[in-house]
């Protein structure tokens, strides 16, 4: 199977990186909620997120799979500091970006969705631009 969840972690810049590959699915939305969990647990110093749909191939969620998601994570940061999430959501996916968005609204979470990887992007997040950087579709 080539449908993978890409996640890094950049230390020196306190960014989560998460770049999905071909379906994003109930599961992997899973996959990630399991792993921003323990990854908070266990790291104490607040960090950034970055969710890059640029290389997913089809949305596979339903409107209450988003919310479930939006739900968990909402009371999974509520005694977290604040934090910053970019979804870079080109094209169709950028409905389940700005839905997220909208579901975050009020939350630690403050949640922005672009439509590429521009400066933008990085300069929201307070990251060099190369941080943001799409990978190579042909990249694995």
């Amino acid at each position: 199977m080539t449908d993978t969840l890409k996640i890094t972690f950049n230390s020196q810049h306190r960014i989560a990186i998460c770049r999905p590959v071909g379906p994003l699915t109930a599961q992997h939305t899973q996959q990630l909620l399991d792993f921003l969990l323990g990854f908070e647990e266990t790291h104490l110093k607040p960090f950034n997120r970055l969710l890059d749909l640029t290389q997913v191939t089809e949305i596979s969620l339903s409107s209450a799979d988003i919310r479930a998601y939006a739900l968990a994570r909402w009371e999974a940061t509520a005694d977290l500091p604040a934090f910053r999430t970019a979804i870079i959501a080109p094209g169709s996916t950028m409905t389940v970006g700005l839905l997220y968005a909208s579901l975050m609204e009020g939350s630690k979470i403050r949640v922005s969705t672009f439509a590429n990887t521009s400066s933008a992007v990085a300069d929201w997040l307070g990251v060099p631009e190369e941080i943001v950087q799409s990978e190579p579709a042909h990249h694995k």
